[in-house]
Order: C-alpha cells, then sequence, then structure tokens
C-alpha cells in the first residue's frame, strides 16, 4: 500500500502525538514511583501539604506556638475571635468600629518606646521571644464587666475599637485574639509593656441589689442571670462553682 505526502505527513503527526502523550506518562510515572519511595523511605515523617498537628492548648508568641496546658481557640479557629480583622465581628458588613467607624485597625502593629538597638533589630528581623522578653514585664487582668467573651469582644472590636491578647470565659476556654508580639489596647500607656486578657466576670458591686442584675444565687452555687447574657456565649453556662 502506498501513501501520498499529505497521508504520511498525518501519519506521522498522529505517532508524533501518541509518543508525546506516551512520554509524558512515562515521565508521570516516574514522578509518582519518586514519591512513593520517598514516603517509604521517611517513613512517618512529615510531608509537604500534610497538616501540622495541633493540641487545642497552643498558643502564638512570636509567630511560634507554645503549649499552655488549657484549652485555647486561636483567631484562626473556628469559633474565634480576630483581633487583626477590619470589619466587625458580629456585623461583618461594616468596617471600623460603631464609635469610630473611620479606625480599621484596634491594635499596634508596633511596640513603641524600646531601645534603639532593639527597635531596629525587630525591624529587620521581626520579633523574637528573646526580644519581647526585654519589653514585656506585666500582664493585665480586667474583669470584662460583659460575662462572656462574645460580649466582651462584641463590645471591644465591633463598638470601641479597642484590643487584647486573651479573653477567658466563664466555661474555661481561652481565646487568643492577637499575637503576644502584638501591641494590644487595653491598658493605656501600659499597652507597650504588656500583655491583656478579659476574664468574663461583671465584676464587684457596692450592693446585693446591684449584684442581683447579673447573678442568681441557687444555694451554694451562684450563675449568670439568664436575661443579662442571653444570646452570648455565657447564655447556657452552668452554676459555678
Amino acid at each position: 500500500m502506498t501513501y501520498t505526502s499529505t497521508q504520511l505527513v498525518t501519519i506521522q503527526a498522529i505517532f508524533s502525538k501518541k509518543t508525546r502523550l506516551l512520554m509524558s506518562a512515562l515521565h508521570i510515572l516516574t514522578a509518582l514511583s519518586g514519591a512513593l519511595l520517598l514516603i517509604l523511605a521517611i517513613g512517618c515523617q512529615s510531608m509537604p501539604g500534610q497538616l501540622a498537628p495541633r493540641t487545642g492548648d497552643e498558643i502564638v508568641v512570636a509567630g511560634q506556638m507554645i503549649h499552655s496546658g488549657a484549652p485555647v481557640t486561636l483567631w484562626i479557629d473556628t469559633g474565634g475571635y480576630d483581633g487583626y480583622r477590619g470589619h466587625r465581628h458580629d456585623e461583618p458588613e461594616f468596617e471600623g468600629p460603631r464609635d469610630q467607624p473611620d479606625r480599621i485597625l484596634r491594635y499596634g502593629s508596633f511596640r513603641r518606646d524600646i531601645p534603639v538597638s532593639l527597635r531596629r533589630r525587630v525591624i529587620r528581623d521581626g520579633w523574637s521571644l528573646e526580644d519581647l522578653t526585654e519589653v514585656i514585664d506585666t500582664v493585665v487582668l480586667h474583669y470584662d464587666a460583659c460575662g462572656s467573651s462574645s460580649r466582651c469582644f462584641h463590645i471591644l472590636h465591633d463598638i470601641r475599637g479597642l484590643s487584647c491578647h486573651f479573653l477567658l470565659d466563664v466555661d474555661g476556654t481561652v481565646y487568643q485574639t492577637l499575637d503576644v508580639k502584638e501591641r494590644a489596647w487595653h491598658a493605656g500607656p501600659a499597652n507597650d509593656r504588656s500583655i491583656g486578657i478579659e476574664i468574663a466576670h461583671f465584676g464587684a458591686f457596692p450592693t446585693m441589689e446591684k449584684a442581683d442584675t447579673h447573678y442568681i444565687l441557687e444555694g451554694d452555687r451562684i450563675r449568670l442571670n439568664p436575661d443579662s447574657v442571653a444570646g452570648t456565649s455565657a447564655a447556657d453556662a452552668p452554676p459555678y462553682p
């Protein structure tokens, strides 16, 4: 059988395409074989793309995960409170807090009043754990006067345009809203040298009558008044202690 020149060109093109496909398939098989051998060689070691394990008690300090021994929900976790976000937490269609709508950030990205040499190093290399120990010497514990972390974050972030590093809720959960390296706005002049923690608690009251607005006494135990915490994370909190 003889072929015309046009038919020969067509046949060559078909075989050339099949050859390229075959070579591509061989390359893929070679790559897969190499990957399989690599997996067998390193056993259970971490692979690119593999999720890094977390135990749920980590806090973030200068970008590093540090175990705390307590349940922690980070700002990147589902159900967390994100102090970095510009939009409001409960009204994401709005930017900026209600009281200061032109403000986007609720924290300072740099701690002020630090030695010049440290400032230059941090600007060049970022914060390290060692550098933070030179600056932070105070932990400020606030009772949030809100009764729950959800209400506290709503008031700080969505209403007032303020922040803290940690929220301690009535069920014992710790929420971290910012890396400790950030300058949270919670204690005025002390912000530069402190870590801010908001504890879910309505605080002390001068009379029992005022306390009854937020608390209900049940025998030897006390619980939050449901009317006072309706719609917050404390609504179903059990009595304590």
